[in-house]
Order: structure tokens, then C-alpha cells, then sequence
């Protein structure tokens, strides 16, 4: 998945080398830090705080290119609006897989 974004980066924004690097690591930075928000949220039931999570994720994923994380967060935003908890927690276990692959290739 790097190099897919990382391609994706060249291609849309004329991006490479230690400059996509950055942004591609800053990237990883901000999915590491809402990474443990889920469970906390879950647990408080605090929709608001999920929604905010997911759709900030979403929209990052969306920028750099990472299609499939992104859908997965849009899904988990609308649970989250709905206050769907159970569906909230199944994107949210999606989400932090598909985050594992992602922070495992650094």
C-alpha cells in the first residue's frame, strides 16, 4: 500500500522522494493517533467523538489516495451518526486492520 500512495502522490501532486516521505509518514502519524480512540469512544458510547474520529480519518485517507481506508471510515462515520454502536465497533475493527498494514510498512 506505500507505494501505492506514494505513486499517488507523484501523480497528483508532483511529489517524491523524501517530500512524499513526509507527507506519507505524517499520514501513518495521524492514523496512529485516532488508532486508540475507538475503544475509548466505544466503551463512553460517545458517538460524537466517533464520528469526529472516522470522518477525520476519512477525509485523510481520501487525500492521500488510500481509497479502501477511506470507505471504510465513511461507513463507520454514518454508524456513528446513526449512534449504531455495534456497526460503529465492526468498521472500527476494520479500520485499525487495515491501520496495522498501513504502520507495519513504515
Amino acid at each position: 500500500m506505500k507505494q501505492v500512495i506514494l505513486q499517488y502522490f507523484a501523480d497528483n501532486f508532483g511529489m517524491e522522494g523524501d517530500e512524499a516521505l513526509e507527507l506519507y509518514h505524517s499520514y501513518l502519524d495521524t492514523l496512529a493517533n485516532y488508532r486508540g480512540s475507538f475503544d475509548v469512544n466505544l466503551e463512553k458510547k460517545d458517538a460524537d467523538e466517533l464520528r469526529r474520529a472516522f470522518h477525520s480519518i476519512k477525509g485523510c485517507a481520501a487525500n492521500c489516495g488510500d481509497m479502501e481506508t477511506s470507505r471504510c471510515a465513511m461507513q463507520g462515520e454514518h454508524a456513528a451518526s446513526a449512534a449504531d454502536f455495534d456497526q460503529c465497533k465492526i468498521h472500527a475493527e476494520a479500520l485499525c486492520k487495515l491501520m496495522d498494514v498501513l504502520l507495519a510498512d513504515r
